[in-house]
């Protein structure tokens, strides 16, 4: 977590930038100035594989805590942790490399002069995947906010303590 905070310190600062900067306004109204427009662009993709990587690194480190707070629990618990923090982290990465891999250039996805003479991929490959790494995230910020109520069911307390338990680990995936 400490490492996801540190990367999300300068991610926050750039997306304040680009806030501030205009940023957050309607395309129609960034696009009168071509300048402007290629500054935000630029401050937009420097700050998503920052995202990118926060969004991995917490869910691996949320994994972690709870194998470190479950270390005695079934084997098939631990491991499908493992497994589902394997598979963010390889999807992390994969998002953030083809961030930029998707151009020859990387500065042609911010500058419309270098974006004509430099080689990009059909945009709807990068929309795809993007898509794909946002449904994985999302299904492993279910599992984690499931896994816990599996232990809290088989807890020896009364029905409404074990359904408020599970309510409160279950806000997770909200």
């Amino acid at each position: 977590m400490l490492i996801c905070w540190i990367v999300f310190v300068p991610c926050s600062v750039i997306v304040s930038i680009f806030s501030l900067s205009g940023g957050t306004r309607h395309l129609i109204y960034i696009a009168q100035s071509p300048t402007q427009l290629q500054y935000i662009l630029k401050l937009n993709w420097i700050a998503q594989p920052l995202a990118i990587f926060c969004l991995g690194a917490s869910k691996i480190a949320v994994a972690f805590l709870i194998i470190r707070l479950l270390h005695r629990t079934s084997v098939w618990r631990r491991w499908s942790l493992y497994l589902a923090s394997g598979l963010t982290g390889i999807n992390t990465v994969l998002m953030i490399i083809f961030t930029f891999v998707q151009c020859e250039n990387p500065a042609a996805l911010w500058d419309e002069d270098v974006k004509a003479t430099t080689k990009c991929w059909d945009p709807s490959v990068q929309s795809s995947f993007s898509t794909y790494g946002a449904s994985l995230h999302a299904a492993m910020d279910f599992y984690l906010a499931l896994l816990p109520v599996s232990l809290v069911w088989g807890l020896q307390t009364d029905l409404r303590k074990r359904v408020a338990l599970c309510a409160l680990l279950g806000c997770g995936s909200l």
